[in-house]
């Protein structure tokens, strides 16, 4: 199937319909924010979720209440049941972007394809690979103000 270069306020109900009904989409993702596990052009494939199934280290498709849909890591969840609510930031930023609710999920990350190569986000390796990036969040804070000031 052919790339298409959509706007971004045309993508959103589109990623929308296609998670509801089939379940699965494909996009390539643009920026950087969250470098350096998915990098920009990286073709990415989400799966829609039930709510109660996104976890810490997942990579979801959301639509924050400010802003537009974005592809960023849950790096914490607080609270439970109806006041559950889901921390999300971009790999590459010093801090959290907020919370959102399980309901504001689109979907979850599940491959990326990239340079021809497909991998999946939840090998036991990649996830070691999380882990380890999440517990390193206080000095990579420090470090990005020390290479951005």
């Amino acid at each position: 199937m052919p790339d298409r270069d959509l706007k971004l306020e045309d993508f959103e109900p589109i990623a929308v319909k296609i998670l509801k009904t089939n379940g699965v989409l494909r996009f390539r993702a643009r920026g950087e924010s969250m470098r350096p596990f998915l990098w920009n052009g990286d073709v990415l494939e989400v799966e829609a979720v039930l709510p109660g199934f996104v976890k810490k280290g997942d990579i979801v498709l959301c639509r924050p209440d400010r802003g537009s849909i974005l592809t960023h890591r849950v790096i914490g969840v607080i609270g439970n049941g109806e006041q559950r609510k889901l921390v999300i930031q971009g790999d590459a930023l010093p801090w959290p972007d907020g919370s959102i609710t399980p309901q504001q999920v689109l979907g979850r990350v599940v491959k990326v394809y990239r340079s021809g190569v497909q991998f999946s986000v939840n090998h036991p390796i990649i996830r070691l690979m999380v882990w380890i990036f999440l517990g390193l969040a206080p000095i990579r804070r420090r470090l990005y103000f020390l290479v951005h000031a």
